[in-house]
């Protein structure tokens, strides 16, 4: 059964409801929060600090953000398809330990 679809075939089901269908119901808001964490991560590598410690600070946030994105993954599992909610948290993961280990470099070289 399609969450999205409707009898009256609105406008939103019929066009971007492929966009909502492999969500699960009352997890719609991971989009969202998605959108929010490439944001958040975006805004943060573009940051220049201004000193060493700025600069330690800025990737311990980045690091503690996508590790927060991680645990909301394996957590909440948002998706129907259980591959689905394993390939977001394969990426998830990686991108986390990507973050760590820059983080971690730049700390002992600095």
């Amino acid at each position: 059964e399609r969450i999205w679809v409707s009898n009256d075939a609105s406008y939103f089901c019929v066009w971007f409801g492929v966009l909502f269908e492999t969500i699960k119901p009352g997890c719609m808001w991971f989009v969202t929060a998605e959108l929010y964490n490439a944001l958040l991560l975006s805004l943060l590598s573009a940051w220049k600090p201004a000193s060493g410690a700025e600069c330690n600070a800025r990737n311990v946030v980045i690091t503690l953000q996508a590790f927060a994105t991680f645990g909301t993954v394996v957590y909440i599992r948002p998706y129907i398809p259980p591959l689905e909610n394993l390939i977001a948290a394969v990426v998830a993961a990686a991108i986390f330990v990507a973050v760590l280990l820059l983080t971690v470099a730049i700390a002992i070289e600095a």
